[in-house]
């Protein structure tokens, strides 16, 4: 059965306005007055395009649609596949607009990319919507709920789950993206963060490098005792540092192990501290 939704370029809950500007953009752009490439592959695009459309455009026809399609497909089930009618070029009818808005507002092109990067779907999603909407001066918010949206429904509720999924998304990281979106799928909430988290650098241990240079840790899911139990023993981590500075200000944490000093930082005010203070600071208050 075929993707419409790859077809068009969309998410599959665009909404009709999404639809309807994907569809008269690459309609343009396969108009045989307009395409210089082969025209018999232009007629074929062209058909598709018309078929997809011709269905989601209609909302009872969308439904029978989506309950067929999805009855072996799972809407959250992410892909490392692109589109079929989008790639590196802009779409001729958002061209204009996009350009000019950008003079205006430049910041639209750092969220597209930044888009670009988890998903180009998404991206091209959000900028046919700006265009649309012609809500430029409101598009990191726009931004930040299609992103948000985004990760919500093929990574679960889980926030550091969902970090940890754009942090490998960001990276160019898409098949261990891809996995924990499997993983997330079939285990839902039984699934721990750090769970999935030591799942994926055991599945992709390429990872675990890349991994180091910036994680979260999430206070739920470490226990006090613990700490000190691997402390006594001489076998604190990286984490355990993480995540003892993660109790004692009750922040997020992060860590850059790629600086010349390794730091973690305190997303409350930004505040850095070297590996080594955090460690004394730890080694001081555990063995008080």
């Amino acid at each position: 059965m075929k993707d419409y939704y790859r077809i068009l370029g969309v998410l599959d809950d665009a909404e009709d306005i999404i639809i309807k500007a994907a569809y008269r953009a690459l309609a343009q752009r396969y108009h045989p007055d307009k395409w210089s490439g082969d025209q018999v592959e232009a007629t074929k695009r062209m058909a598709e395009i018309n078929e997809a459309y011709s269905v989601l455009s209609e909302p009872p026809k969308r439904k029978e649609y989506d309950n067929e399609f999805f009855k072996f497909k799972s809407r959250n089930e992410d892909t490392d596949e692109p589109s079929e009618n989008f790639d590196e070029e802009e779409l001729d009818e958002i061209d204009e607009a996009w350009i000019l808005a950008s003079e205006f507002y430049s910041s639209i092109k750092v969220d597209f990319e930044e888009l670009r990067k988890i998903n180009s779907v998404l991206a091209n999603t959000f900028k046919m919507g700006l265009v649309e909407s012609k809500k430029f001066d409101q598009s990191l918010a726009i931004k930040k709920k299609y992103e948000q949206e985004y990760l919500k429904k093929y990574y679960g509720e889980n926030e550091y789950v969902r970090s940890f999924a754009k942090f490998l998304l960001t990276n160019n990281q898409k098949k261990a993206a891809v996995r924990v979106n499997t993983i997330v799928r079939l285990m839902g909430g039984s699934a721990t963060y750090t769970q999935i988290f030591d799942k994926i650098l055991i599945e992709f241990p390429i990872l675990n490098d890349v991994c180091k240079e910036q994680f979260i840790i999430p206070s739920s899911e470490r226990t006090w005792d613990a700490l000190i139990k691997r402390h006594k023993e001489n076998q604190s981590s990286d984490e355990d540092i993480a995540y003892f500075l993660v109790k004692k200000y009750k922040c997020k944490v992060e860590f850059y192990s790629e600086f010349k000093m390794p730091t973690f930082i305190l997303t409350k005010g930004r505040i850095s501290i070297s590996k080594s203070d955090a460690k004394a600071m730890m080694k001081k208050q555990l063995e008080a």
